[in-house]
This record gives structure tokens, sequence and C-alpha cells, in this order.
């Protein structure tokens, strides 16, 4: 049962990465925050396994509306702040497949609570690093999207919207 739980969390982690590294124009469209710029996926291997199952969860549940490296780099600490975040998402998920027991969401927050106590309290320096370049990559971003945007616009300025065909007769 470890083996085959463990040869799935692998293919699972292999599969995150590979789209990590391959994201679509319509990801980068769907760019956000600054924090949707970074790292989708995370080493648990070193978690207790209760937490590498909630993981497993999480992972399979959010990447269905959004990019994992949304929750994973947002800078969010508190169990406070992680209830509302799920509760928010759990709204905007009622029009969606995908549909959460108590238990479920019980699993995902107590997850993301473990992860930022681990990853963004204890080793606070390295994430603020993180979280600063991902703004900085983040601007640049912005200031290209908007470029393209502004070509966008200027081409669609010349169109002539009105119709000019023959006059409809009566």
């Amino acid at each position: 049962m470890k083996s085959s739980l463990a040869a799935l969390s692998m293919l699972f982690l292999a599969t995150i990465a590979f789209s990590a590294g391959n994201k679509s124009s319509s990801e980068r469209r769907n760019t956000r925050y600054y924090f949707d710029l970074g790292p989708a996926q995370i080493d648990v291997s070193g978690y207790p396994e209760i937490q590498q199952k909630n993981y497993a969860l999480f992972a399979q549940t959010c990447s269905q509306c959004h990019t994992l490296a949304r929750p994973i780099n947002a800078p969010i600490v508190t169990e406070k702040g992680w209830r509302r975040y799920l509760r928010r998402m759990h709204v905007y998920s009622r029009n969606s497949p995908v549909k959460l027991t108590q238990s479920e969401i019980n699993s995902i927050l107590s997850f993301l609570v473990y992860d930022a106590k681990i990853r963004k309290v204890k080793d606070r320096r390295q994430f603020l690093a993180q979280s600063a370049t991902l703004k900085v990559k983040f601007a640049k971003f912005e200031k290209k999207r908007l470029l393209l945007e502004n070509k966008k616009n200027e081409k669609e300025e010349g169109r002539s919207y009105f119709y000019s065909g023959p006059s409809p007769q009566p």
C-alpha cells in the first residue's frame, strides 16, 4: 500500500512539474497575482504522512480551478487567513464539478496551515526573498501584458464596425 501510494505521489508530482514548466498562453493570461508566477509544487517528502496525503488531495482539488502556484506562494500564513481563502474558493466552486465535503476542506486546511508554518514562517527569509523576486517578475509581466494589450487596441481602432454593405430592401 505504501509503495503504491509513493508511486502515485511521484507520478502526480512529475505531472505537476512537467505542466508547471509548460504554461500555456491562457494560463499566462490568467495570471492575476505575483504569486501565480511562483513554483507550482512543493516537495512534501519530509512532511508527516498525513500531510503528504492532504497535499495530494489539495493538489488534485485546487488545480482544477487555478494553478497550484497561487495558494502555494500566497502570503497567507494564519489558519484564519486560510479558512477565509478556502471559504471563497468553496463559494466560487459551487457551479463547478468540484464538490468538497467538510472533511476534505478540513484536510486541505490542515495541509495549508502546516505548510505555511514550515515554508513561510520557519523559513521566513527565504519565502520573503522569493516573494520579492516574484513581485519584480510580475511587474515585468504586467508591463509586457499592457504593451500587448495596447498594440491589440491600436489594431482594432483602425477597423470599421459599421455595416458598409448594400442597403437593406424593404
